[in-house]
């Protein structure tokens, strides 16, 4: 199995105070994590690697899968 990866851009994250995701096929962005699109990890790799201002970032989708369970396992009774 492939590891898969959400791209962060922190410029539109740091000034909103929301996460800010890249779109499937780089195609805009959204603050909605249902909505970002997943990459491998190649591709990932690659966009971050070619950011000239170095304000992308990669998320694993495993790391996310943990956070989010983690959060709403704080919320239960």
């Amino acid at each position: 199995m492939s590891e898969s990866f959400f791209l962060m851009d922190l410029e539109r994250t740091l000034g909103s105070g929301c996460p800010c995701f890249w779109k499937w096929n780089r195609y805009g962005y959204t603050y909605k994590i249902e909505h970002a699109g997943l990459f491998s990890r190649e591709a990932a790799e690659e966009i971050v690697k070619k950011d000239r201002d170095n304000k992308t970032i990669m998320i694993s989708l495993e790391l996310v899968e943990k956070t989010l369970v983690l959060d709403l396992k704080q919320h239960e009774g």
